[in-house]
């Protein structure tokens, strides 16, 4: 009776082990595509909205590859010379130039220059004491008077109309919020304000508000280094509103959290950058490359210009330049795993692991694409990627996604597989990642892949039970493994420890299913 008993547990132990490891046939394993990384000790890739941009016409260091984006800055009176007299020639001229070489363009409009250049830099009919003072010989507006502030609105608005109806607001990069203080930085504690004119809380939203109003697909950026109820006011508004500062490089100048004038927007202000950007552009005077290198890194800047600032000394163009190397995104695919082969008429699975080794994220929509193409190369088959590069802040984690593409209609055969990342509204190139290979079209070839009629499967050696070396033969060298492990909790579970039954212990039951395949 106790011989039957165990007879029964072994065969029933050994009809399970079979089942478990008789696989005769298996799906053809994934492969994987590799594109070659572009380092950060490599030249410099050009992006949009990130690195350096074309400040005011000057280029003081040319990046290998020229920049994306260009920008400038009027005076009021620029474009419009006095009530509802317009001169747009001046911005449209720059924005064809901008175009003329596949940039998008960004500006601000100011009311006023430096604290001691006379003049006025706002409309003719407004130049009189109903409508601010002199400092000297330098007309300041009054912002407090409704008549100005309305006039401001309707130049807005108007500017607004013009870019629409030219076809050029859809190439605005971004607009500062300017119109305010000296060169629009709106520094109001240099200009000589009275009780009675200091401009109102009111009035200052009221400018930001105007500004706010026009061009709402364009991104706003707000000075930061100014009155504190105007930049909360600015980036509450909006989480797209990003922030800017006139003078990088410039030791203790972003103390953002320990000067008293700034902490009550601090807390809304640091982690701006996730959704908006940051601009910079160095400044006149004591100004280090380095500094400006860690205070890049720290406030997560995207863009620096290009200009307003000498080379000489330690501050060396090499410096320069890999500062504008450092700033905004630095975006890679790291690889895609797909089936071998791929399966035609039916949908296959891409996975893809993405990287953003930059300190921000991009802030323009793009659209992730796979190309399948014949050896003509012919986009035959393509899949757009569900992966948002927006939200792929810097991380040394990639981020994985899975997107299909379908093979309907493609005949079996020898293609490849390539990536393209494309701006959808069809106005900017496409993007430049931080990997090897970019073709003419903007698509980067990643590797050869099989498309055949149907699923390859391939036969697999079969496990012989009881063979714990591995060697396909049950013998006296496996009966040393199941021994040395017996009435033990192996280390994990399967034959090379001697637990053939795959129950994680080594057992009786163990040994024999190794005395039923000696020999075999």
């Amino acid at each position: 009776m106790r011989n039957t008993y165990r007879y029964k547990i072994l065969i029933f132990a050994l009809a399970t082990a079979l089942t478990m490891f008789r696989v005769t046939h298996v799906i053809a394993a994934d492969t994987t595509l590799t594109p070659s990384p572009i380092v950060s000790t490599d030249p410099e890739i050009s992006a949009p909205l990130r690195g350096l941009y074309d400040w005011r016409g000057t280029i003081l260091v040319a990046p290998p590859t020229p920049s994306l984006d260009a920008y400038e800055r009027y005076y009021w009176n620029e474009l419009e010379t006095s009530s509802g007299v317009y001169n747009w020639s001046v911005i449209d001229a720059d924005i064809t130039a901008a175009r003329a070489k596949n940039k998008f363009f960004a500006f601000r409009i100011r009311t006023l220059k430096g604290p001691n250049d006379a003049g006025s830099f706002v409309p003719s009919d407004l130049t009189n004491t109903s409508y601010g003072w002199y400092k000297g010989s330098t007309f300041i507006l009054d912002l407090n008077n409704l008549t100005v502030q309305a006039r401001m609105q309707t130049f807005f608005k108007a500017l607004e109309a013009h870019l629409i109806q030219t076809g050029m607001a859809k190439y605005i990069s971004w607009m500062d919020i300017g119109m305010v203080g000296q060169y629009g930085e709106w520094g109001l504690d240099s200009i000589s304000y009275t009780t009675a004119n200091y401009p109102s809380e009111a009035s200052l939203k009221r400018v930001i508000d105007i500004q706010l109003s026009i061009l709402p697909d364009t991104r706003k950026v707000m000075m930061a280094k100014t009155n504190s109820t105007a930049v909360l006011y600015a980036l509450n508004s909006s989480p797209l509103v990003g922030w800017r500062v006139d003078c990088l490089g410039q030791d203790g100048y972003f103390d953002f959290s320990t000067n008293k004038k700034y902490t009550p927007f601090w807390p809304v202000m640091q982690n701006r950058w996730k959704t908006a950007p940051v601009i910079v552009e160095y400044c006149a005077g004591t100004i280090s490359f380095s500094t400006a290198s860690t205070q890049i890194s720290d406030y997560h800047i995207s863009a620096v210009g290009n200009g307003n600032v000498s080379i000489g000394g330690s501050n060396t163009s090499a410096l320069f330049v890999n500062n504008g190397k450092k700033a905004g995104y630095r975006l890679a695919l790291i690889d895609v795993s797909l089936p071998n082969p791929l399966v035609a008429n039916t949908t296959n699975n891409l996975v893809s692991r993405w990287q953003n080794t930059g300190n921000a994220p991009t802030y323009e929509p793009w659209a992730i694409t796979y190309q399948l193409e014949n050896a003509a190369g012919t986009v035959v088959a393509s899949s757009t990627s569900t992966l948002d590069l927006k939200s792929l802040l810097p991380t040394t984690i990639p981020q994985s996604a899975t997107d299909p593409i379908n093979l309907t209609g493609i005949v079996p055969g020898t293609y490849t597989l390539s990536v393209i990342v494309k701006d959808p509204r069809g106005l900017r190139q496409p993007l430049p990642l931080a990997i090897a290979g970019r073709r003419n079209s903007g698509s980067y070839p990643l590797g050869s892949v099989t498309v055949s009629s149907s699923s390859t499967s391939v036969p697999s050696p079969i496990i012989k039970i009881g063979d714990a070396t591995g060697d396909s033969i049950v013998d006296v060298a496996d009966f040393a493994i199941w021994k040395n492990s017996f009435l033990t909790k192996p280390i994990s579970t399967g034959n090379t420890f001697g637990d053939f039954d795959n129950n994680s212990k080594v057992d009786g039951i163990d040994y024999m299913l190794w005395v039923n395949n000696y020999g075999k």
